[in-house]
């Protein structure tokens, strides 16, 4: 196995047409790397759905909803510099931050 810097050596030998044509193929195998991840999480997300366990709300919807179970609302931790939930939930912060400027508002914050 080649080292990152045997490589990048064995890169410089290289032509500059064939640079960028290296350059290009790796660009583009990644940009379809990452296609296949979003399809992943595409696929993850819809199934989630499908089994209850995920759905669209507001945070009006989330507040109520962590409001009603004190348990529940308690499990919540800091992780990683993010908010981990129990039960491995995914609660977006964009969204959740762009609810709370509407929320806000509504409160006359």
């Amino acid at each position: 196995m080649s080292t990152l810097q045997e490589v990048i050596g064995s890169i410089e030998l290289l032509a500059d047409e064939d640079k960028e044509q290296l350059f290009e193929m790796l660009y583009q195998r990644r940009i379809e790397e990452r296609r296949a991840e979003i399809l992943a999480n595409a696929q993850e997300v819809r199934q989630a759905f499908k089994e209850g366990k995920a759905k669209v709300g507001t945070i009006e919807d989330l507040i109520a909803n962590l409001l009603e179970n004190d348990d529940y609302f308690n499990q919540v931790k800091a992780v990683d510099g993010t908010v981990a939930w129990p039960h491995e939930q995914d609660i977006y912060p964009a969204p959740l931050y762009l609810d709370s400027l509407h929320y806000n508002e509504q409160l006359g914050s």
